[in-house]
């Protein structure tokens, strides 16, 4: 079956989403197209209206599983947030996530998952009081009621269990994300209520593709595969018309954790729609397959289930190891449809110490020379501008600056740092940084992008990679993450790619910014780190994207 593309959608006020008590009707299209139309004048005021139609640009669609790619925080109700009819005030309390001027995204509490968001750009220091939503009345008689904490979206922290951003590392970060619209607990329809939304939405952002992955939670529940192919068609429909390519994605089993593990009728419908989901994007113009089912499924098992280490203990939710397994997967896509953009550095000339002027903050970007500084438990040569220390427990390493080569590294551009690590218990941590502290060549509320290529090989026990840019006043340390470590299961395959930060506001009240790479043990083990071609960027947010 192939989706018959049309100029419009016209719904009538019959037509509604497959499962969802909600009507579609043409007077609810004309409300969320007029809110789209506002919400990207919004976006244009705010300073952060995307690169509309920029080839490389995509939005994440989905439930959970997409919603993880960001990193949360909690706040204690109401010690740190309290809430007064829709206001709500934000203490600043000892959280970094809550440092001043520092984007965060609100999720209000309700007893099925996280709903109603709102985007708080400049924090200053001290309390904030923001409305929930623009109606400026909470239905909830008892806000927050019977819940105790609320979670904060950060936007600069991309976390390790996002299958996007192992996909976009592993072909050379190819594009950019406009936006994560993950909601926790969502089904198809819900997909379908918000897919205009300025927050969790897609349409006001006008990228150039989407990633679908939606299905898992229809099926846990009530709705069939029927119910849930009509939606998915309803989605595909309406982002092909807007000319957004579509990258449909699988749904993926569950197993051992999961009330449904082992329920054959479960397993047979989950298979029915991913079955669908193949043909249709395989048949449809503008749409593309990651089969992320089939990256995870043990293919010899006796029942419909996962390979070991994919899922998380509630046999629903990928790990560190089944994201990354996912994002090779669609690596294999966005090498098709993304072109390379060289956004790598390949220059000496382009850094700091040529000239203070220019974007570049760092020295010797591309690692050549001698001269950095070993702190203890390392030794070997060091890359002059360039510091290898140990930051946890008792870890060594023996240091060297390697030549990069087209057959190791895909270019003869420059070196990589080069760390051969040895860690003797959990929490071992081993980093690579700048030497100099770069808080003099930046000022507070400028946005900064780290971004390298990272090797690591010979992996044994390692818990985590992370590529960060890092600042603190000596005791709030907000940082700017590439692949925030939220899961113990990490891969000890080799593994090679290109990792870029989100933006990073700079807080007032800094005394120090460095960008770094870590690799953290969970026990006795070891690893071959290399790092080249860095750069830390100050940018426009307008020409992030």
């Amino acid at each position: 079956m192939t989706i018959r593309l049309t100029k419009a959608i016209k719904l009538d006020g019959t037509d509604r989403a497959v499962g969802s008590t909600h009507a579609f009707g043409r007077e609810r299209e004309e409300r969320l197209l007029a809110e789209g139309v506002a919400q990207r004048v919004q976006h244009e005021l705010r300073g952060v209206k995307p690169n509309a139609r920029a080839r490389n640009t995509f939005v994440l669609f989905g439930d959970s599983i997409t919603e993880m790619h960001k990193g949360f925080t909690t706040l204690t109700v109401p010690s740190e947030i309290s809430r007064s009819g829709a206001v709500a005030t934000i203490a600043r309390g000892t959280s970094s996530a809550l440092s001043p001027r520092q984007p965060i995204r609100v999720y209000k509490t309700r007893a099925k998952g996280w709903a109603g968001t709102k985007q708080l750009e400049n924090m200053q220091s001290g309390s904030a009081e923001f409305y929930f939503n623009d109606l400026g009345v909470d239905p909830e008689p008892t806000p927050y009621a019977p819940h105790t904490q609320a979670a904060f979206f950060v936007p600069q922290w991309n976390t390790d269990r996002g299958w996007f951003w192992w996909a976009n590392a592993m072909s050379g970060w190819r594009a950019e994300v406009l936006n994560v619209s993950g909601v926790g607990g969502d089904r198809s329809y819900n997909l379908l209520q918000r897919i205009a939304d300025i927050e969790m939405g897609v349409l006001p952002y006008e990228p150039a593709y989407c990633t679908v992955m939606i299905g898992v939670n229809d099926l846990n529940g009530d709705l069939t595969s029927a119910q849930v192919i009509a939606n998915l068609e309803q989605i595909y429909r309406i982002l092909l018309d807007a000319n957004i390519g579509v990258v449909a994605m699988t749904v993926l089993p569950v197993t051992t954790g999961h009330f449904k593990a082992g329920n054959e009728t479960h397993s047979q419908a989950i298979m029915a729609v991913n079955e669908w989901i193949r043909r249709t994007a395989t048949r449809t113009p503008g749409m593309y397959l990651c089969d992320s089912c089939a990256a995870v499924v043990d293919p010899t098992a006796a029942t419909f289930t996962t390979l070991s280490g994919m899922l998380a203990s509630d046999g629903i939710h990928l790990t560190a190891k089944g994201a990354r397994a996912v994002g090779a997967e669609l690596a294999k896509q966005l090498q098709w449809i993304c072109p390379p953009n060289g956004s790598l550095v390949s220059s000496n000339r382009d850094s700091y110490g040529a000239s203070s002027t220019n974007s570049q903050l760092i020295d010797n970007p591309l690692f050549t020379g001698s001269g950095g500084s070993a702190g203890t438990g390392m030794s070997g040569t060091i890359a002059a501008s360039w510091q290898v220390e140990r930051l946890g427990g008792t870890p060594t390493g023996v240091c060297s600056v390697v030549a990069r080569t087209v057959v190791d590294d895909g270019d003869a551009i420059g070196n990589n740092q080069r760390v051969v690590i040895t860690a003797g218990a959990n929490n071992d941590l081993v980093a690579v940084r700048q030497s100099t502290n770069l808080i003099s060549r930046v000022s507070e509320g400028d946005l900064v992008v780290f971004q390298c290529a990272v090797k690591l090989s010979s992996c044994s026990n390692v818990k985590s990679l992370r590529v960060l840019v890092q600042s603190s006043d000596g005791s709030l340390f907000p940082a700017g993450e590439a692949l925030k470590n939220s899961d113990t299961t990490f891969d000890q395959a080799d593994f090679a790619g290109v990792f870029k930060t989100p933006p990073f506001r700079i807080p007032p009240g800094m005394t120090s910014m460095t960008p770094r790479v870590y690799v953290t043990f969970s026990g006795s083990g070891g690893a071959t780190l290399d790092v080249g071609r860095a750069s830390l960027i100050k940018a426009d947010w307008r020409e992030i994207y």
